[in-house]
């Protein structure tokens, strides 16, 4: 995969791919590749979309702290998680996911979510679904998988 992105990336001069473990974000944050690219004393964006329901519990809050940490003030934190509001589904999503071969894919509650971006000064619609995170005219307002994906934007202040 690394091999294929950096072949994608060869004469892109914006955009470059590193390889490292989330759980580790000094290897993401130290990296040379990305220091040459974003000047952490400034504001940018760190976007951890589909990411953290991939972790365990501590694994996902100490590794989101520890980012949150890192941000230097104005930067922005993008969340986005699979989320079980009392669906069904997403109970029945979850033990699939986590016995059906892939084993990950914790559904969070909104209490859960919340505490990813405590901290952060929420952009509105704040934690919301995705979908409902201004949307436009090609968001799908009637999605059967509607109301089991959360996200939210945070602005480290």
């Amino acid at each position: 995969m690394l091999a294929h992105g950096r072949a994608l990336l060869a004469d892109e001069r914006r955009t470059t791919v590193i390889t490292a473990d989330i759980r580790d974000p000094a290897a993401i944050f130290e990296n040379p590749s990305t220091r040459e690219f974003i000047d952490f004393e400034k504001p940018y964006a760190v976007l951890c979309v589909s990411i953290f329901h991939h972790l365990g519990d501590e694994d996902a809050y100490v590794t989101a702290e520890e980012i949150k940490r890192r941000l230097a003030p104005g930067t922005y934190l993008m969340l986005a998680n699979f989320v079980d509001d009392d669906e069904p589904r997403a109970k029945e999503m979850e033990r699939a996911f986590l016995e059906g071969g892939l084993g990950t894919g914790r559904f969070r509650t909104w209490s859960e979510l919340r505490r990813f971006n405590e901290g952060l000064e929420l952009v509105e619609p704040g934690l919301v679904y995705a979908n409902d995170w201004h949307p436009d005219e090609f968001t799908p307002v009637d999605s059967p998988i509607h109301t089991l994906f959360a996200a939210a934007l945070g602005r480290k202040v």
